[in-house]
C-alpha cells in the first residue's frame, strides 16, 4: 500500500523514513523523510519529527 500525502496542492508518494543522527536532530527534527512528487516524479526531502500537510520540502538533486 502506498502513502500518499498532499503539500501546498501537490501530492507526494511517501519513499522512505530515516532517523537522523543525535546531532541533526537538534536542527532538523527526528527523522528524514524522502518524497516523491507524483506529478513529475522529482524527488524531494522533508525534516521533522512527523509529515504533515504544512511541511517544508527541500528538492533533492541528483
Amino acid at each position: 500500500m502506498e502513502q500518499t500525502l498532499r503539500i501546498d496542492g501537490h501530492l507526494y508518494r511517501l519513499l522512505g523514513a530515516a532517523p537522523l543522527s543525535t546531532k541533526s536532530r537538534a536542527c532538523y527534527g527526528k527523522r528524514r523523510y524522502t518524497l516523491e512528487r507524483v506529478a513529475d516524479g522529482s524527488v524531494w526531502e522533508s525534516f521533522g519529527a512527523r509529515l504533515n500537510p504544512a511541511a517544508e520540502l527541500v528538492r533533492r538533486i541528483e
